[in-house]
């Protein structure tokens, strides 16, 4: 068995790399970052999951945006 003192040491180690790990997730989503941090609260990571699933997130909408834009484009100039 390992002493409390690495237990700790490797639960927050592993926290931050959660967080982090997250956090860039988030991002890439088009989130705030800071969001991925809730991920490290029991029961409410459950809902931020659920809803980061079941949304349309940011970073596709603007892609959709583009794609229409760039769409209009290509046709007025046709």
């Amino acid at each position: 068995m390992l002493p409390p003192a690495v237990m700790i040491t490797l639960v927050l180690v592993g926290a931050v790399v959660m967080a982090v790990a997250f956090w860039q997730i988030f991002r890439k989503a088009g989130y705030p970052g800071v969001l991925g941090l809730l991920m490290l609260v029991p029961l409410v990571n459950y809902g931020v999951m659920l809803w980061i699933a079941f949304s349309e997130w940011p970073a596709q909408r603007r892609l959709r945006e583009a794609e229409a834009t760039a769409a209009l484009t290509v046709e007025s100039v046709s």
